[in-house]
């Protein structure tokens, strides 16, 4: 691990929901992206006061906030009836983990 976390980042995120559209059609989406441009790496106890960060780390050891960027994110959705698409564009990624 390249920032001293212990933390293995996830190199692709992907995100499924499903549920109706407005008139009541069956829609499913699904986010798939790989994100790749390193933003930040966040220590959360690093930024804390020292009597918080005391208590946090006697209930959480580790807490830490990683950003990433990425420039080709899709986002595919399907809805009942009619040909799925795909959409492309730039997103953010947050993932925030706690040993």
């Amino acid at each position: 691990d390249e920032n001293g976390s212990g933390y293995d980042i996830p190199k692709n995120i992907i995100f499924t929901s499903t549920g109706k559209t407005v008139d009541g059609k069956k829609a499913r989406v699904v986010f798939d992206a790989r994100p790749t441009q390193r933003l930040h790496d966040i220590d959360v106890l690093h930024e804390m006061p020292f009597v918080v960060r005391r208590l946090v780390q006697a209930l959480i050891t580790k807490p830490f906030v990683f950003e990433r960027y990425e420039e080709t994110a899709k986002v595919r959705v399907e809805i009942e009836g009619e040909e799925p698409y795909v959409l492309e564009g730039v997103a953010f990624h947050e993932l925030t983990l706690m040993k």
